[in-house]
């Protein structure tokens, strides 16, 4: 076997021992396996970091923090920056699509930041269409109960489509509740 094939699958099995994937004996005996008995422990030990599944865990992290941080301040600032809204409405248009984006590319292998990238999109399209709704038509309540309603629909949509249990209920609940209090304020 090549030294390099060696060695990523030597940092593989650190990266399980160190976040026990597998009985620490196990790794060791594979360890053991692979270096036949030639290998440092310290030596093992910083290479570990250098394990695919390691690069990949800290890019998730990286990227999820990113998109996060990004969406929560444009969302912040459509709201309470008056003479940026445009441009935090734009960002946040754009922080959703990337969010989509990185959703559909993280979906098979990590299913609960596919989640978590799903509500964070949600939660800015449903701020961004609140903004428009305010900004451009400000006396308008109906509007806004309407663009509420589509955002409960586009979310009871996506949940039944997709069969995502949280979106479904999420969708019909807030859609009954906008529809309940909508009704209360004509009569």
């Amino acid at each position: 076997m090549s030294k390099p094939r060696k060695q990523i699958i030597l940092n593989e099995i650190l990266f399980w021992k160190q976040n026990k994937l597998l009985p620490e004996h196990y790794c060791d005996f594979l360890a053991t396996l692979y270096t036949e008995g030639e290998q440092e422990e310290t030596e093992q030990e910083k290479k570990a970091k250098q394990a695919v599944l390691a690069k990949e865990k800290r890019t998730n992290i990286v990227m999820t923090t990113l998109l996060a941080i990004v969406g929560i301040l444009s969302f912040v600032g459509m709201f309470a920056l008056s003479a940026y809204t445009a441009v935090c409405a734009i960002i946040a248009a754009g922080v959703t699509a990337l969010l989509f984006v990185r959703a559909a590319v993280v979906a098979l292998k990590h299913p609960s930041l596919a989640v978590l990238y799903h509500i964070m999109a949600a939660l800015l399209i449903f701020g961004i269409t609140i903004y428009i709704s305010t900004a451009y038509f400000p006396k308008n309540d109906n509007l806004l109960f309407l663009a509420l309603l589509f955002n409960c629909a586009l979310w009871l949509i996506t949940g039944i489509k997709q069969n995502l249990l949280y979106f479904t209920l999420s969708g019909a609940l807030a859609g009954m509740i906008v529809i309940g209090y909508w009704l209360y304020l004509l009569l």
